[in-house]
């Protein structure tokens, strides 16, 4: 994605969970100094339909921002290297 000048901050994530996952001494003596956010009881939820239509609808979104990267670093790979990768093909098996 860099190297074609796509943005792609899901592969971006993904990479700085995986460094930071390698982290595991700093991140358990992190723990001892840091609180991280409340945990969140679904419990706590008066109208727990609204709730999950909300969480259905970000992840939702979310699989629309995945696809729309790469289906941008498809196409712009595609025709740096010149494959002529079919594009229609590409958004109808995805």
């Amino acid at each position: 994605a860099a190297e074609h000048s796509v943005a792609a901050p899901t592969i971006a994530a993904a990479l700085d969970s995986r460094y930071l996952s390698s982290l595991k001494d700093e991140r358990v003596d992190a723990s001892k100094i840091l609180e991280g956010p409340p945990a969140v009881n679904v419990e706590d939820f008066a109208n727990k339909a609204e709730l999950l239509e909300c969480l259905r609808q970000a992840i939702y979104a979310c699989k629309i921002c995945s696809f729309a990267q790469a289906f941008d670093l498809i196409r712009t790979t595609s025709n740096a290297m010149g494959w002529g990768i079919n594009l229609p093909e590409v958004a109808r098996t995805m």
